[in-house]
């Protein structure tokens, strides 16, 4: 093996704090960060969703196949934080919209950023509403509905709520959905006009309990929703009521309550999942963000196993490779995120020593290789790099890293990756 080079040992990684990337902890092949959210974005996990993994994980839909309780579980938790997705962004806008009345010299007659409000309630009605579906397939999968009769009536939700019930809907958790009647048809009304029949809004805004007759004034004020009785007979705005003075924060506050307690009592109930206790660490301080290292192939020539990267794709495939349909190319971007200075990361998971051929006295990392002569006795490269191997087998989750300059990525041959839904 003729190297040209010899740059030492792989680097390996140590825990670096980079502001707001933060590494927490590493798995096998992988590492957990926390990445913060961009301004205005909140965090839609809560006890409520720690709570529906207890559900799908616990005994009461044993029956139901496990790929397909783990997909309708998934789904459903994710509907759930769309609803609290809209919901504190309802809450975010509207102390902004507050704010905005702060200092001027008059009322607020027309205000274009209020039409936000009504843009997050809307969505919070259609998620809280999808949340009602979802629950109904799987409260009929649970009594051993099958899939696609328990997408039918009489297991239609409305139908549910509103009409007598069959036998076979004569079970606990639709019970408790009937007792919430009052909640689902404020949210059904709302949801409906929102989305099928139109919807208008007042031009400014106002504060609770201001004393002017314009604060009373739909057209006049945006936080005043239609009354419920006048959403009938798919009305359209302009035949709407506003005797109530119902607001959008009634709405939402409503609706909010409505959805947590259904959850909390289904879940406390017929499905026997305890809530969960809060974790010992903060939820700002949970890694939110998986990044999986490249696991690359090995190749042995004579008493050696190499690990091959190229700074080109072209030089990548020149590259003689045994079983070219096992393996595909990949590009490890250059990062401070591991080491605190430019390198490329990756993983050795799995390498022990019975994984190498019989007789290996190292392995190395080489820089562009091209191998040389008929028989391949011989092989040249830009740079080689001894890799520590034991210490490698002795940690496998510690990523490795070759600090590299002027680079921005190194590509290397890696098995291909086949993944499978994760079960939640």
């Amino acid at each position: 093996m003729n190297d040209t080079s010899h740059d030492g040992a792989v680097e390996r990684s140590d825990t670096s704090d980079l502001g707001a990337l933060v590494l927490y902890a590493t798995m096998p092949g992988a590492l957990m960060y926390r990445r913060c959210y961009p301004a205005g974005v909140p965090d839609t996990h809560s006890i409520r969703t720690a709570h529906l993994s207890v559900a799908a994980a616990g005994t009461a839909f044993a029956n139901v196949p496990a790929d397909e309780r783990a997909a309708v579980f998934e789904s459903l938790s994710k509907t759930f934080r769309r609803s609290e997705y809209h919901r504190l962004r309802f809450d975010s806008l509207r102390r902004e919209v507050d704010a905005r009345r702060d200092g001027l010299p008059g009322e607020v007659f027309w205000d274009e950023f209020v039409e936000t409000l009504h843009f997050e309630l809307q969505a919070f009605c259609g998620a809280a509403r999808m949340v009602l579906d979802e629950l109904v397939y799987l409260i009929a999968r649970r009594h051993g509905v099958a899939p696609k009769r328990a997408r039918r009536a009489p297991w239609e939700t409305a139908d549910l709520v509103k009409k007598d019930l069959p036998p076979q809907c004569q079970v606990l958790e639709v019970e408790l959905i009937r007792k919430k009647s009052d909640w689902f048809d404020l949210l059904n009304a709302y949801r409906n006009s929102f989305f099928h029949h139109g919807w208008r809004h007042g031009t400014g805004h106002y504060a609770p309990g201001d004393i002017r007759a314009a604060a009373r004034n739909p057209a006049a004020n945006a936080l005043l929703v239609p009354d419920r009785t006048s959403l009938v007979g798919r009305s359209k705005p302009h035949e709407r009521t506003y005797v109530d003075g119902t607001t959008v924060d009634d709405v939402l506050q409503r609706g909010t309550e409505g959805l947590h307690q259904l959850l909390r009592e289904l879940c406390d109930g017929p499905w026997s999942a305890a809530e969960p206790p809060p974790g010992t660490a903060p939820r700002k301080e949970h890694p939110n963000l998986i990044v999986l290292l490249a696991t690359p192939s090995l190749f042995s020539f004579r008493d050696c196993v190499v690990i091959p990267f190229f700074t080109t794709a072209e030089l990548a495939r020149a590259f003689k490779i045994p079983d070219p349909d096992a393996v595909e190319l990949v590009d490890i971007p250059v990062s401070r995120a591991v080491v605190g200075k430019p390198a490329i990361s990756f993983s050795l998971k799995g390498l022990t020593s019975d994984a190498l051929p019989p007789g290996t006295r190292s392995v190395k990392v080489l820089i562009d290789p091209i191998v040389k002569g008929e028989g391949a006795e011989n092989i040249e490269c830009a740079h080689a790099i001894d890799v520590d191997f034991q210490a490698a087998i002795a940690n496998p989750t510690s990523p490795m890293s070759i600090p590299v300059a002027n680079l921005t990525r190194l590509f290397v041959w890696r098995a291909v990756s086949r993944r499978t839904w994760v079960e939640n």
